[in-house]
Protein backbone atom coordinates (compact mmCIF):
# COMPACT_ATOMS: atom_id res chain seq x y z
CA UNK A 1 0.00 0.00 0.00
CA UNK A 2 1.80 3.54 -1.11
CA UNK A 3 0.99 6.27 1.20
CA UNK A 4 0.00 9.59 -0.68
CA UNK A 5 -0.02 13.37 0.73
CA UNK A 6 -3.81 12.53 1.71
CA UNK A 7 -2.98 10.24 3.96
CA UNK A 8 0.13 11.67 5.63
CA UNK A 9 -2.53 14.23 6.34
CA UNK A 10 -4.88 12.21 7.65
CA UNK A 11 -2.21 10.31 9.72
CA UNK A 12 -0.84 13.98 11.51
CA UNK A 13 -4.59 15.33 12.15
CA UNK A 14 -5.57 11.97 14.17
CA UNK A 15 -2.33 12.00 16.08
CA UNK A 16 -2.05 15.88 16.71
CA UNK A 17 0.38 18.25 16.10
CA UNK A 18 3.91 17.57 14.46
CA UNK A 19 5.64 18.48 17.78
CA UNK A 20 4.05 15.98 19.94
CA UNK A 21 5.51 13.14 17.38
CA UNK A 22 8.69 14.52 18.27
CA UNK A 23 9.14 14.01 21.69
CA UNK A 24 8.45 17.74 22.86
CA UNK A 25 6.35 17.49 26.11
CA UNK A 26 6.14 20.93 26.95
CA UNK A 27 6.69 24.21 24.80
CA UNK A 28 7.43 27.34 26.73
CA UNK A 29 7.59 30.59 25.74
CA UNK A 30 8.79 33.83 26.97
CA UNK A 31 5.60 35.06 27.87
CA UNK A 32 5.28 31.80 30.51
CA UNK A 33 8.72 34.20 32.10
CA UNK A 34 8.07 35.63 35.65
CA UNK A 35 10.53 38.78 35.33
CA UNK A 36 11.65 40.28 38.81
CA UNK A 37 13.37 43.62 39.12
CA UNK A 38 17.22 44.04 40.87
CA UNK A 39 15.11 45.49 44.32
CA UNK A 40 13.30 42.04 44.39
CA UNK A 41 16.17 39.87 43.57
CA UNK A 42 18.28 42.04 46.67
CA UNK A 43 15.31 41.63 48.95
CA UNK A 44 15.68 37.49 48.04
CA UNK A 45 19.28 37.54 48.39
CA UNK A 46 19.49 39.82 51.91
CA UNK A 47 16.67 37.01 53.19
CA UNK A 48 18.61 34.08 52.49
CA UNK A 49 22.19 36.00 53.81
CA UNK A 50 20.08 36.21 57.07
CA UNK A 51 19.50 32.38 56.91
CA UNK A 52 16.74 31.50 55.05
CA UNK A 53 18.81 28.75 53.01
CA UNK A 54 15.86 27.45 50.80
CA UNK A 55 14.68 31.00 49.94
CA UNK A 56 16.64 31.36 46.67
CA UNK A 57 18.67 29.72 44.06
CA UNK A 58 20.51 32.01 41.90
CA UNK A 59 21.51 30.67 38.52
CA UNK A 60 24.28 32.01 36.59
CA UNK A 61 24.11 30.24 32.96
CA UNK A 62 27.19 32.15 31.53
CA UNK A 63 30.12 30.21 29.92
CA UNK A 64 32.61 29.32 32.89
CA UNK A 65 34.95 32.21 31.86
CA UNK A 66 32.57 34.67 32.68
CA UNK A 67 30.87 33.37 35.75
CA UNK A 68 34.94 32.96 37.13
CA UNK A 69 35.32 36.84 36.25
CA UNK A 70 32.20 37.98 38.23
CA UNK A 71 29.15 36.84 39.34
CA UNK A 72 26.28 37.40 42.34
CA UNK A 73 27.69 36.43 45.37
CA UNK A 74 26.50 32.91 45.96
CA UNK A 75 25.26 32.01 42.40
CA UNK A 76 25.87 28.82 40.66
CA UNK A 77 27.22 28.45 37.45
CA UNK A 78 24.45 26.17 36.05
CA UNK A 79 24.87 25.65 32.14
CA UNK A 80 21.93 24.89 29.78
CA UNK A 81 23.01 21.50 28.17
CA UNK A 82 23.62 19.99 31.87
CA UNK A 83 19.78 20.23 32.33
CA UNK A 84 18.07 17.49 29.95
CA UNK A 85 14.64 18.43 28.99
CA UNK A 86 13.63 15.27 29.05
CA UNK A 87 15.38 14.46 32.78
CA UNK A 88 13.95 14.40 36.19
CA UNK A 89 13.99 17.48 38.45
CA UNK A 90 17.54 17.36 40.41
CA UNK A 91 15.99 17.25 44.37
CA UNK A 92 18.90 19.67 45.71
CA UNK A 93 17.52 22.50 42.82
CA UNK A 94 14.17 21.22 43.53
CA UNK A 95 14.10 22.20 47.62
CA UNK A 96 14.46 25.70 46.44
CA UNK A 97 11.29 28.47 47.28
CA UNK A 98 12.40 30.20 44.46
CA UNK A 99 15.24 29.64 41.17
CA UNK A 100 16.48 33.03 40.11
CA UNK A 101 17.90 32.90 36.57
CA UNK A 102 20.22 35.94 35.24
CA UNK A 103 22.91 36.70 32.64
CA UNK A 104 24.76 39.71 31.92
CA UNK A 105 21.77 42.35 30.76
CA UNK A 106 17.79 41.92 29.46
CA UNK A 107 19.22 40.48 25.83
CA UNK A 108 20.76 37.41 27.42
CA UNK A 109 19.50 34.57 25.32
CA UNK A 110 21.55 32.02 27.32
CA UNK A 111 19.68 33.13 30.31
CA UNK A 112 16.06 33.10 28.80
CA UNK A 113 17.27 29.95 27.42
CA UNK A 114 17.84 28.11 30.94
CA UNK A 115 14.57 29.73 32.15
CA UNK A 116 12.68 28.25 29.92
CA UNK A 117 14.47 24.91 30.27
CA UNK A 118 13.70 24.86 34.06
CA UNK A 119 10.40 25.47 33.30
CA UNK A 120 9.93 22.94 30.68
CA UNK A 121 11.11 20.25 32.87
CA UNK A 122 8.92 21.03 34.85
CA UNK A 123 10.75 23.54 38.42
CA UNK A 124 8.35 25.73 39.73
CA UNK A 125 8.92 29.36 40.65
CA UNK A 126 11.21 30.04 38.27
CA UNK A 127 12.19 33.58 37.96
CA UNK A 128 13.99 35.91 35.52
CA UNK A 129 16.10 38.35 36.16
CA UNK A 130 16.10 40.40 32.97
CA UNK A 131 18.38 43.18 34.41
CA UNK A 132 21.03 40.71 34.74
CA UNK A 133 24.76 41.36 36.03
CA UNK A 134 25.16 44.93 34.71
CA UNK A 135 22.34 46.05 36.64
CA UNK A 136 23.34 44.24 39.92
CA UNK A 137 26.36 45.51 39.36
CA UNK A 138 25.36 49.32 38.73
CA UNK A 139 23.66 49.28 42.26
CA UNK A 140 26.77 48.07 44.00
CA UNK A 141 25.22 44.77 45.13
CA UNK A 142 27.80 42.15 46.32
CA UNK A 143 29.81 40.28 43.51
CA UNK A 144 32.47 37.68 43.87
CA UNK A 145 35.06 38.85 41.30
CA UNK A 146 38.11 37.23 39.95
CA UNK A 147 41.49 38.91 41.86
CA UNK A 148 43.42 41.10 39.54
CA UNK A 149 46.96 39.35 39.10
CA UNK A 150 49.32 41.50 41.10
CA UNK A 151 53.10 41.62 40.36
CA UNK A 152 54.61 39.89 42.82
CA UNK A 153 58.00 41.96 44.98
CA UNK A 154 60.10 38.61 45.37
CA UNK A 155 59.52 37.76 41.86
CA UNK A 156 60.13 40.98 40.37
CA UNK A 157 63.44 42.59 40.37
CA UNK A 158 64.55 45.94 40.86
CA UNK A 159 65.61 47.92 37.85
CA UNK A 160 69.88 48.11 37.41
CA UNK A 161 70.89 51.47 36.55
CA UNK A 162 73.40 51.46 33.78
CA UNK A 163 76.65 52.80 34.12
CA UNK A 164 76.15 56.17 32.47
CA UNK A 165 73.40 56.62 35.29
CA UNK A 166 76.02 56.27 37.94
CA UNK A 167 78.39 58.13 37.04
CA UNK A 168 78.47 62.23 36.22
CA UNK A 169 78.72 62.82 32.42
CA UNK A 170 82.33 63.56 31.34
CA UNK A 171 83.40 66.26 29.33
CA UNK A 172 84.37 65.77 25.73
CA UNK A 173 88.16 65.53 25.14
CA UNK A 174 89.35 68.76 22.67
CA UNK A 175 90.69 67.31 19.20
CA UNK A 176 94.00 69.57 19.68
CA UNK A 177 95.47 67.27 22.41
CA UNK A 178 94.66 69.69 25.39
CA UNK A 179 92.85 69.28 28.68
CA UNK A 180 89.66 71.04 29.40
CA UNK A 181 89.80 73.49 32.19
CA UNK A 182 88.63 72.36 35.61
Amino acid sequence: MTRGPRSIILMLATTGPVWGLVGCERETRDTDLKIVSVGEVKALWDRKERGSETLVFIVDPRPTKAFAVSHITGARNLQLPRIDPKGDRDPMIERYDNIVVYGDDPGSATARGMAKRLLAVGYKHIRFFAGGLKDWKSRGYPTEDAAQPQPNPAQTKPAQSTPAETKPAEAPTPASGTSAPR
